[in-house]
């Protein structure tokens, strides 16, 4: 009673008053008298669920007393328990596994980001170093920072159908193998600038191509697209740039 009183601030309390119709009590009181509580003897066990089922304190110590109160209580080791700690163990040995492979793999992708930006620059320089000429040079840089979009469109696609094949509606592990390859393919994908094609002809074109099933006369602005495979786009749709068709959690 003692507890209710300083949790709520109020005057008195009586063993049949309602801890949230007649107190006033909400979620966070709650919080705070269970904390509270689990201070004393006889209440390391209760929970917050307790005073949502038993929300007076006759009801609750009556609870207390025939032992409802055993959420907090340490379960006994059985052999699910132990099962449940090596299946914990693998999952931990994933997490590590998988962050290396993800450490690594984030060089490909930096080098593919250099590649972008670099690449005309350097070409240019070289071939004015080689003694040719600023135009023929610059012809050259050009032609070659043309050449970086179907060339990583190219990749895309490759690790897009090799890695993945045909995305299929499922739920996979945090930090599985598929989840790797899933990370590491919409990665390489979102390398390809496919924001520069949105409302162009050729956006609805590329993705057919990444197996996303879009009709015919299609305006599409919008490049978030994940679950490849998996989305449909009906005839004579209009998706805005701000629209997300991810179709994955």
């Amino acid at each position: 009673e003692k507890t209710w009183r300083s949790v709520l601030g109020v005057p008195s309390v009586s063993p049949g008053d309602d801890f949230f119709l007649d107190l006033g009590g909400d979620s966070l009181r709650v919080a705070r008298m269970v904390s509270e509580l689990r201070r004393l003897s006889g209440f390391a066990s209760i929970s917050v669920a307790d005073v949502y089922d038993h929300p007076t304190i006759a009801s609750l110590a009556a609870a207390v007393d025939t032992g409802a109160g055993q959420t907090y209580r340490q379960p006994p080791q059985t052999a699910s328990g132990n099962m449940r700690g090596q299946q914990n163990a693998t999952a931990d040995r994933w997490y590590v596994v998988t962050g290396i492979c993800q450490a690594v793999s984030l060089y490909l992708m930096f080098g593919m980001g250099a590649v972008e930006w670099i690449t005309p620059y350097l070409l240019y320089l070289l071939l004015v170093r080689d003694a040719h000429s600023p135009i023929v040079s610059a012809v050259w840089a050009a032609a070659s920072a043309a050449a970086i979009f179907p060339a990583f469109l190219l990749v895309a696609l490759a690790a897009k159908w090799l890695l993945l094949g045909k995305v299929r509606p499922g739920r996979y592990p945090l930090w599985g193998w598929y989840y790797l390859r899933w990370w590491f393919v919409q990665n390489i994908v979102g390398m390809v600038p496919l924001d520069y094609l949105g409302g162009t002809p050729l956006l609805p074109i590329l993705y057919r191509m990444f197996g996303v099933k879009v009709g015919k006369d299609v305006h599409l602005a919008s490049d978030g697209i994940g679950a490849f495979d998996l989305i449909s786009i009906g005839d004579g749709s209009s998706v805005s740039d701000e629209s997300s068709l991810s179709g994955f959690t």
